[in-house]
């Protein structure tokens, strides 16, 4: 008897009219919107984290130790379904102190030389986004998109400017102590107001440097690769030359790889 080996015939699967986002079908959120909402923004931070500390060499363990502790928000903020108040009310706060330990952990690599100033900065303000709205989600009163304060986990600053800071604050201090009338007094306050709208205005255009560069990445991992013409339709907050000025900065920290010229040039993560 003669057994005929009938080799299987394997058909590429057609992904056409599949979502790429199938997960979110499957939400065990119920009604807990703000919940859900949180734990996108973990997804999100979980991979740009991966991708930043792409850089950092296999054999270092602070590559490990960001990486498995960006996931452990996961299943932290997942618990927060069931509300945020019956939780316990330390859960919110042990969130927050988990992700103060996950900058630290950032801030070494940087000073390692493994992840650049922008990278960190972008992590930063995302983390500092997440936990803004945890905590306005404790209290009632969330939103998806929540403006940060300028305290919440700035990137450190230079050693050089924080010198002229100490130094400029040093010198206003002996300056208010000889002024003599209160005319004085007014001026010297009229000559602060334009540095803390000069700070305020840095900080705000961090901030949407920082989602718009989020906002790319989000796009480029769920349709790579992509041209940037496609990018810009999902992007509309900003020209495309903006988005080809933080694809060429993507690309010189190799988190994005272009390929092609011209109008073919596609972008797709680094893998």
């Amino acid at each position: 008897m003669t057994i005929k080996d009938n080799k299987a015939v394997y058909k590429p699967i057609n992904y056409e009219g599949i979502s790429l986002d199938a997960n979110m079908s499957v939400s065990p959120f119920g009604q807990n919107r703000a919940a859900e909402i949180a734990y996108k923004k973990v997804e999100r931070l979980v991979l740009a984290t991966h991708l930043v500390t792409n850089f950092v060499p296999q054999s270092e363990s602070v590559r490990e130790n960001i990486r498995e502790s960006a996931q452990y928000l996961l299943p932290m903020v997942m618990s927060l379904r069931e509300g945020f108040q019956s939780t316990g009310p330390d859960s919110v706060d042990a969130i927050s102190a988990h992700v103060r330990q996950l900058l630290s952990l950032l801030d070494i690599a940087h000073a390692s030389g493994y992840i650049s100033e922008m990278n960190l900065g972008v992590l930063k303000y995302a983390y500092a986004d997440l936990v803004r709205f945890l905590s306005k989600s404790e209290q009632g009163s969330a939103s998806e998109s929540i403006e940060l304060n300028e305290d919440d986990f700035l990137a450190p600053s230079s050693p050089e400017s924080q010198e002229q800071t100490y130094k400029g604050q040093t010198a206003k201090t002996l300056k208010d102590k000889n002024v003599k009338d209160i005319v004085k007094d007014i001026k010297s306050i009229k000559d602060i107001e334009p540095e803390r709208s000069k700070r305020s205005q840095s900080l705000k255009s961090k901030r949407r440097a920082t989602s718009r560069r989020m906002a790319i990445l989000d796009v480029i991992t769920k349709k790579s690769p992509i041209h940037i013409k496609d990018i810009a339709i999902e992007v509309s907050d900003c020209s495309e030359k903006t988005i080809q000025r933080e694809l060429q900065s993507l690309v010189h920290d190799n988190v994005v790889k272009k390929e092609g010229s011209k109008r073919w040039t596609t972008y797709s993560l680094v893998v």
